[in-house]
């Protein structure tokens, strides 16, 4: 974006999308998730954020890159109530706590040089 001549403050509206649609619609996502089957939400929710990102590549204003980051997080916002479920919902009891590590590992990482023993 710099490289487009695109300010620090704009990158920084550009990214606030991202949250402004987390903080507003993350609450409903579960009660509209569970009208559908998991896998199509899924699929669904990977093609938005793939389409989101790879938008990216055409934009040249903040606005297309709003509009790109829009797009990338509604397939996040869609994508998190069906995988913590599919997750929770693991069908051998024994391996549960193993799931979830490594699921909570793929998408929370520690800063480098930073610990997360005792973490989950």
């Amino acid at each position: 974006m710099a490289r487009q001549g695109i300010s620090p403050a704009a990158f920084g509206r550009v990214m606030a999308v991202n949250g402004v649609l987390i903080v507003t619609l993350q609450p409903f996502s579960d009660r509209f998730t569970r009208r559908f089957d998991p896998a199509h939400v899924l699929a669904a929710a990977s093609l938005l954020v793939g389409v989101g990102y790879g938008a990216y590549t055409f934009c040249t204003t903040p606005l297309q890159y709003a509009l790109a980051t829009a797009v990338w997080s509604l397939g996040e916002i869609l994508v998190m109530p069906v995988a913590s479920a599919l997750v929770a919902a693991g069908h051998l009891v024994a391996g549960h706590a193993r799931r979830r590590r490594i699921y909570r590992h793929g998408q929370l990482r520690p800063a480098p040089g930073c610990s997360d023993r005792g973490q989950g």
